[in-house]
């Protein structure tokens, strides 16, 4: 199930929009390496490679649906109703209770009056935090019957008054999954489509919202017709952007008469990959790394960390300088794939998946080595507490944490329809690193009854 799952910048400030900057190069011509590549378009002495911004955190990452986000003392998400509209609710860590985000007695939360409401044409939204801002994106692809048609950002106080518009994208703007924020500012990704008579063109953009005004900058724009789509991976607290593309240089006609069970990890193996780097608020855009090799990826605040599946090591790029740290190996440990869920503190949590046959289980059942790796002192506990999925025993997705505490999701497949069958519960970091079931808190969703205000 784990696929369900911005100091002010002065506006004045001279952002170059760059169109393909750096190019992405044949992966024939790389071996795993770190490189710069100079920006045709800008000129050695006039390049601001140094950021502007810095204090930068990832709020979503690529690939996942977003269930919701969390602050420092609660996590926000939203919940959808029989008549399609929707509520934005709230979860509070100390009491492990999630209540609509609504302070008005006796309300029934089904009316523009409320401030957990939201209408039926706007319910595609998810909400996210920052800072002292609650914002409520609305990422549609245009042309649903009965909604809107054009993605917008709406921002809130964190108790959901006061809410408006913050910005509204233009048609054809497509919002990627990744949004990072200082607090002040929001990055994040778009995907422009537009159908000519001949061709389908494809726009990449990379843009900042001032989360007090709503102006937009665009930081870099690239013409994706005829090329690779960038993904964008986040922003480091440093303040470099970053962003991923990879191609397979092996395809499945460099193996006939195969059939692809035989021949599918021969080609992941062939993927190539290259990082790209954009310093907020500077004017080019180089790549720092490139590598061959099955990884499972994550960026986080201190770098990008990838682990390959195949050397079963965990390494660490530094986005600034490139350099490599080898953080872990698991040589030792089965698998031929792996999950990187995030950090709390200096520790990441990843895991290994491997396959067992049990028995009156007709499939192939999932089983999830799961670890803690201390990034400073390279220490790695395995970790006992898992998620249920049927016969699966996965990482618990880590929504959510306090200064203290985080916020699992442990089980996924209760009866809970409201909550796509999850079981959330929260518990300490410490005990979570010493595998202590006992301290595990089940989180009181509103449908258990209890909790309706």
């Amino acid at each position: 199930m784990k696929e369900v799952f911005i100091k002010t910048l002065s506006m004045g400030i001279v952002l170059c929009i760059l169109t393909a900057c750096t190019g992405r190069p044949s992966p024939s011509t790389y071996s795993n390496s770190s490189a710069t590549s100079s920006d045709s378009n800008v000129e050695a002495d006039n390049k601001n490679t140094e950021p502007t911004a810095t204090g930068f955190k990832n709020l979503t990452r690529p690939y996942y649906s977003v269930l919701g986000c969390g602050g420092e003392s609660g996590y926000y998400e939203t919940r959808a109703r029989d008549d399609g509209s929707a509520n934005v609710t709230y979860i509070d860590y100390s009491s492990q209770k999630e209540i609509y985000l609504c302070n008005a007695p006796g309300c029934a939360h089904d009316n523009e009056g409320c401030t957990s409401w939201i209408s039926a044409e706007n319910a595609g939204v998810f909400p996210l935090i920052s800072s002292d801002h609650l914002l409520l994106i609305h990422r549609t692809y245009g042309g649903e019957e009965g909604k809107q048609s054009l993605s917008r950002i709406d921002a809130a106080s964190l108790d959901g008054s006061n809410r408006k518009t913050l910005i509204t994208f233009n048609n054809g703007e497509r919002l990627g999954d990744v949004f990072c924020t200082n607090g002040e500012s929001l990055i994040c990704s778009l995907t422009t489509l537009e159908q000519l008579p001949d061709t389908l063109e494809s726009t990449f953009t990379l843009c900042m919202i001032d989360l007090n005004t709503g102006e937009r900058v665009d930081l870099y724009v690239e013409d994706t017709t005829d090329g690779i789509q960038p993904e964008f991976l986040g922003v480091t607290e440093t303040g470099y952007a970053v962003l991923h593309s990879s191609q397979q240089t092996k395809t499945e006609s460099d193996f006939p008469g195969k059939e692809w069970s035989e021949i599918s990890d021969e080609i992941a193996r062939s993927t190539f990959h290259q990082w790209e780097k954009i310093p907020i608020g500077g004017n080019c855009c180089e790549s720092f790394y490139e590598y061959t090799g099955n990884i499972q990826q994550l960026l986080m605040a201190d770098g990008l960390y990838f682990y390959d599946v195949d050397t079963k090591k965990l390494i660490r790029i530094s986005v600034q300088d490139s350099n490599i740290d080898e953080v872990a190996d698991f040589i030792s440990t089965d698998g031929n794939s792996a999950y990187i869920d995030g950090k709390f503190d200096e520790w990441l949590l990843m895991s290994i998946r491997h396959y067992e046959q049990h028995p009156n289980v007709e499939y192939p059942v999932a089983i999830e080595s799961c670890y803690a790796i201390n990034t400073q002192t390279k220490e790695v506990k395995e970790l006992n507490i898992k998620q249920e999925i049927a016969e699966d025993r996965t990482i618990p997705i880590m929504l959510g944490q306090s200064a203290t505490d985080l916020l699992l999701i442990t089980d996924s497949q209760t009866n809970n329809v409201e909550h796509y069958g999850f079981e959330y519960s929260i518990i300490s970091k410490e005990g979570y690193l010493n595998s202590d079931v006992a301290e595990l808190r089940k989180v009181s969703f509103i449908e258990d009854g209890s909790n309706v205000s």
